[in-house]
């Protein structure tokens, strides 16, 4: 321990905290005051970088009296060079690094059970409804019933509650954007080298009758509109393995929307660069859930046979999503938007049935959302092999 260690006259700077969350605590309460560990004459306290670290530790570890194990002996036990070692906290100074330790006052302690459990819960939870959908019961699912009573259910997730769980995190966390009108969305299909399909019809979502394939987010018999960001993104997501082997193109083509609607947009999730974000534990838990479902629903799945089971617990989600979850203010979801299993970037799956993206006729009484671009059709071989080609569309 650093002997002439006293809180109270230490200041730290900018410079000496390479954590960004942590950087701008030193920012937020600044003054001139000559940094304790360089020559720095602008500074914080250092006391407020404590209370922060402090705080963030307390949402996953406690103090050691507080969680023996089951036979009320000691566990295991950490000091606090070791806890900050678990988060993966640095400074380049010593001298800091040391009034950090001191500052815990030889302190120990060990992972808070029940908020270590409480962090597990949601995840296992999920794992439990994709075996029960995959599994077990499927058409009867609303049927399950709860494990907990419902004063429990913001804490206590199974398979029972676990899509009410996920909509509220969605709700806490604002996921529910707008989609403005005239956003773009590209749509490829795969086809033989010089046999383009026609334009825009073969390009829309499939008609009702010829959607017999299971896809991620809807089940065979449902239409549903599937689409991406960029040209490349949607290549990748509709490219096999046989369809590279078999030397296939992808043709695409451009949809804007006619209107403005709302989609779910699981890629903008917060992302938590510093463990020592403020966030209560409640944030911690969804945004941590969250980040590793959405890894979950766009993970790449082998078409090898068993994708139309391997789909289901999306199929699931994404019907709920359609029916069940609204704005705050009341309004549909019409779709949406996830990370590609191929690229990362942003794909679509839009409500939106073939009527939706063709222009209205006398007795059509489904309103256009989606409207093909006229201009450019993009040509590409499946293996991404460039140049892509440009062609008129007819």
């Amino acid at each position: 321990m650093n002997e002439s260690f006293d809180l109270s006259e230490k200041y730290v700077c900018q410079k000496c905290i390479q954590d960004p969350c942590l950087k701008e605590v030193v920012k937020s309460h600044s003054e001139w005051h000559k940094c304790s560990y360089c020559t720095s004459r602008r500074s914080s306290p250092l006391e407020y970088v404590i209370d922060r670290i402090r705080h963030a530790i307390g949402t996953v570890y406690g103090d050691l009296e507080d969680n023996l194990d089951v036979d009320g002996q000691v566990g295991d036990h950490y000091q606090i060079e070791e806890v900050l070692s678990d988060i993966d906290f640095h400074v380049e100074d010593d001298d800091l690094m040391e009034d950090i330790a001191a500052a815990f006052d030889d302190q120990f302690f060990a992972v808070d059970r029940e908020k270590s459990y409480l962090l597990r819960v949601p995840s296992e939870a999920w794992a439990e409804f994709q075996a029960l959908v995959k599994h077990k019961r499927r058409y009867t699912f609303g049927g399950v019933a709860r494990r907990f009573p419902p004063e429990l259910d913001d804490l206590l997730w199974s398979p029972g509650n676990l899509l009410e769980n996920v909509t509220k995190t969605i709700h806490d966390l604002s996921l529910i954007v707008p989609v403005k009108e005239g956003a773009v969305f590209w749509r490829v299909r795969v086809h033989e080298s010089g046999k383009v399909p026609p334009v825009p019809d073969d390009f829309t979502s499939p008609p009702t009758q010829y959607s017999i394939y299971a896809n991620r987010m809807s089940p065979a018999g449902i239409s549903m509109f599937y689409g991406a960001d960029h040209f490349r993104t949607a290549l990748l997501e509709v490219t096999d393995s046989e369809s590279v082997e078999q030397k296939k193109c992808g043709s695409g083509i451009i949809f804007r929307a006619k209107q403005r609607f709302l989609i779910l947009d699981l890629t903008r999730l917060p992302t938590q660069v510093s463990f020592f974000f403020d966030w209560d534990e409640q944030k911690r838990r969804s945004v941590d859930f969250l980040s590793s479902f959405v890894r979950d629903l766009s993970k790449p799945i082998v078409k090898d046979g068993r994708e139309h089971i391997e789909y289901v617990p999306s199929q699931v989600f994404t019907e709920h999503v359609r029916y069940e979850v609204k704005s705050e203010r009341g309004a549909a979801i019409m779709g949406i938007k996830y990370p590609s299993s191929r690229d990362r970037r942003g794909c679509y799956v839009l409500f939106v049935e073939q009527e939706g993206c063709l222009p209205s006729t006398g007795d059509k009484k489904v309103p256009q959302f989606l409207e093909a671009q006229p201009g450019f059709l993009k040509t590409a071989g499946c293996n991404l092999t460039p140049p892509c080609k440009w062609s008129p569309v007819s």
